[in-house]
């Protein structure tokens, strides 16, 4: 994988997408932003918009790099990946409005999400901006990292107490069955 510093194609990128007037950021997370990727790395991009990006810019952008092209995916999220070169790239489409509210969930109400609870904050902690419009994606990112901490006691109460009753849970579970077992 080139220097990501010198890859011009990831500027291009952020470059084009700067040419909307609802996208706020485009960062460049994974291995490629932090500085651990190999040749084996691909490019994950995130686009931060006020509204969804059109299909049809996203093809017109995306089409002609491509030696192959999976526009629109949605099973995670709605990403876009295609073959380029020697790199494999992707672009996930965010809303501003969608991370806020995430990042309320997870920071401010400690809500877990199957799959989610930390990939998120770690993925917006760990990535580099390429183009932020208006300072949205470093204000986001400062959020994340000084949330404040949850006390260590109250934490570790609730933690034990709810480990206590899964543990009786599953005891009592255990033990129904072992008794329906031997009784049939």
């Amino acid at each position: 994988m080139a220097d990501v510093g010198s890859d011009a194609r990831l500027m291009e990128i952020a470059s084009r997408f700067s040419e909307l007037e609802h996208v706020e950021a485009v960062a460049l997370a994974g291995s490629a932003a932090v500085g651990t990727s190999d040749s084996q790395s691909d490019y994950d991009f995130y686009v931060y918009s006020r509204q969804p990006v059109d299909l049809t810019f996203r093809d017109g952008l995306l089409r002609f790099r491509a030696q192959r092209l999976e526009l629109h995916r949605t099973f995670w999220e709605d990403e876009d990946v295609w073959i380029e070169s020697d790199a494999k790239m992707e672009i996930m489409y965010r809303t501003c409005a969608w991370t806020e509210g995430e990042l309320t969930a997870r920071l401010d109400r400690y809500e877990a999400s199957l799959g989610y609870t930390t990939a998120l904050c770690f993925s917006i902690e760990r990535s580099r901006a390429l183009w932020d419009r208006s300072g949205w994606f470093a204000n986001t990112q400062r959020r994340g990292r000084l949330r404040p901490a949850r006390s260590k006691v109250s934490r570790s109460g609730w933690e034990r107490r709810r480990l206590r009753e899964a543990a009786s849970l599953l005891r009592d579970r255990d033990l129904l069955r072992f008794e329906v077992t031997a009784r049939l």
